[in-house]
């Protein structure tokens, strides 16, 4: 159901404040008007009626002009009060044209202080409006840049990661690594060629799952190990393990290790060229 709305009054004045010179006419024709009623009125004797018609373009010119309203309202009125005065109609005149004089100036006077307090109201609104707008823009361009900056860094962390990765995954030597909880986390290419799995069966498995792996662990007690295994041909290798915790900070809780292996023959050779040097 629609319902009827009366327009905003603080609207319409500002509309009013806008169209200046659109009103000007308007208020010439008013003024005009009136006074031409106040002369035939006085010249026939009615006093009463006419001149609640003054009101009409004080009241506009007081929110369109509202540094002018007082200027314009006492000229009209005094305007009126020497009509009263010229025009003969055989009655005191002067009194009630003072009193409506009085009145003029009041209304006048009323509107202009509310139009002026309603004019720095806006004024403080735009200022107030402007000052949160200049801060959202820094806060924006502050977060912009520390976007900037965290986007930099991601770039860069992500390139350190993929040159790791590469690194990793390049090593001959079998490698893999799981967390606290015994999840397997990373292998290596030479990991998967040695056990024959890919990725999507290691990665999220748990370690006890690798059977070879996981005993030589419990076997070893982080030191190093050199069991018998089968390769994913089923051909048997001596394997020598190394195991490296990494442990939680006044703990003796592991968040997580990283295994790598040598087979012993390869391990020999590394010993022999050791001792030699």
């Amino acid at each position: 159901m629609n319902c009827f709305r009366l327009p905003d009054p603080s609207s319409v004045v500002d509309q009013l404040f806008e169209m200046r010179s659109c009103l000007f006419p308007l208020v010439v024709l008013l003024t005009l008007f009136s006074m031409a009623l106040t002369l035939l009125c006085l010249t026939f004797g009615y006093v009463i009626v006419f001149q609640n018609f003054y009101y009409i373009p004080i009241l506009l010119v007081c929110m369109a002009w509202p540094e002018k309203g007082i200027l314009y309202t006492s000229f009209l009125g005094a305007f009126y009060v020497a009509l009263c005065l010229i025009i003969p109609t055989g009655r005191d005149l002067l009194t009630p044209a003072l009193i409506r004089l009085f009145f003029f100036e009041l209304v006048a006077l009323s509107t202009v202080f509310l139009r002026t307090c309603w004019m720095k109201a806006q004024a403080g609104r735009e200022e107030f409006r402007d000052e949160r707008e200049c801060r959202l823009k820094k806060e924006v361009e502050t977060l912009q840049m520390q976007l900037d900056k965290s986007l930099q860094a991601n770039a860069v962390y992500a390139e350190k990661v993929e040159l790791m990765n590469t690194v990793i995954d390049n090593i001959r030597t079998p490698l893999i690594i799981w967390n606290g909880g015994g999840y397997i986390t990373r292998t290596n290419s030479a990991f998967k060629e040695l056990f024959g799995m890919p990725d999507a069966e290691l990665l999220g498995r748990k370690i006890s799952d690798i059977h070879d792996v996981y005993d030589a662990w419990r076997q070893s007690g982080f030191s190093p190990i050199e069991p018998e295994m089968a390769d994913s041909s089923g051909k048997p290798r001596k394997m020598h393990w190394l195991f490296s915790p990494t442990m939680k900070p006044n703990s003796t809780e592991y968040i997580r290790v990283a295994a790598i292996a040598l087979e012993v023959a390869d391990a020999n050779d590394s010993q022999g060229l050791k001792d030699n040097g």
